[in-house]
């Protein structure tokens, strides 16, 4: 069934719309109706929507605000206009929002809601099969709620290592994509409030690669803009500096101390902070990423163990060694053996 929720300031006329379509004939069923855009937008927090009736003209957030809103945090829901203003502006937001049906409330009275609701059904039927979208029924709903913990956590965001072993197991796990961007959606916005940025806005996008290729993008951008700030109030911006800082000398003897220094902190306040955002120690971090380099010089280059573990940060190869197959649970020869592409 197609869900529907009814957004309109006018309790009468949205039990009118509820009672006069008929709802079921179209494969349509109204799990809700609420009165103004931000009880809507807490609606859509809790409940999956494929379609909104929305209003034009409420008091709080108006409908045009609400469609924006929307499109931001709940990019596939789709939207029928209602209103009494056959105007020029409102004709023209509603293109722009792609909306299914744009219906004046008179329109209403004197058509059948059999014909509106037909060709509403038409076109969002011709909007699934332009963008579809795939199917949950094989994840394993386990893994993916251990998953979206795991991105819930915001690790990720300072934890290269972290970040691509998420991007595969999500890979892996092939969620929808509706499920994935609605996940996704809140931890940016989480991100981005903490910062106090705007919110970013993601695109509609029709594939999982798009999603976390998009993804990736933002948080180089994150990282850019962060490095940007002079202030270092937030102990997130503090953090990214740190990283970048580190990632440009982990091939150094490179201490907390000094990284600390580097962004005017303490080292002891620096190492609580460290752990809480990174979830690792500095020590577990700077070998975390050591190992990142030197795998992916195992994968893809031809240059010998010695070098890749000096180019690593590490300057003793029997060291090296040791921690490799700590981690890795074999040598880098056999790693590169089993996975050289």
């Amino acid at each position: 069934m197609i869900k529907v929720l009814v957004v309109d300031d006018d309790k009468l006329a949205r039990k009118g719309i509820i009672s006069i379509m008929p709802w079921k004939e179209f494969n349509m069923q109204i799990i809700g109706d609420v009165q103004n855009g931000i009880a809507a937008l807490d609606f859509l927090n809790k409940h999956e929507v494929d379609i909104m009736f929305v209003d034009i003209d409420m008091p709080e957030l108006g409908g045009i605000e609400l469609m924006e809103a929307s499109r931001k945090n709940f990019p596939n829901v789709q939207f029928v206009v209602l209103t009494f203003y056959e105007n020029f502006f409102y004709a023209q937001a509603a293109i722009r929002y792609g909306v299914l049906e744009y219906i004046s409330k008179v329109q209403l009275e004197k058509e059948e809601g059999a014909a509106i609701l037909s060709r509403v059904l038409q076109n969002y039927k011709e909007r699934k099969n332009l963008y579809p979208t795939d199917s949950d029924e094989h994840v394993n709903q386990e893994i993916w709620e251990y998953v979206k913990k795991e991105w819930q956590h915001l690790y990720w965001l300072y934890d290269t290592v972290c970040f691509e072993a998420l991007l595969n197991r999500t890979r892996q796990l092939k969620p929808s994509n509706r499920k994935l961007e609605r996940l996704l959606l809140k931890c940016i916005q989480t991100v981005d409030n903490s910062l106090g940025r705007e919110d970013s806005m993601m695109p509609f996008l029709t594939d999982i690669e798009l999603i976390l290729d998009w993804l990736t993008e933002w948080r180089n951008a994150l990282y850019k803009w962060a490095l940007t700030v002079n202030s270092n109030e937030k102990m997130q911006i503090c953090i990214i500096k740190a990283i970048n800082y580190l990632e440009l000398h982990f091939t150094d003897n490179i201490k907390a101390e000094e990284v600390a220094d580097e962004i005017g902190m303490s080292r002891s306040y620096f190492s609580i902070n460290f752990k809480k955002f990174t979830g690792n120690t500095f020590h577990e971090y700077v070998k975390r990423e050591r190992m990142r380099v030197a795998v992916s010089l195992l994968i893809k280059s031809d240059k010998n163990i010695t070098d890749i573990a000096k180019e690593s940060g590490f300057e003793d190869i029997n060291y090296f060694n040791r921690v490799f197959r700590e981690e890795m649970k074999c040598s880098p020869t056999e790693y590169r053996k089993n996975f050289q592409i």
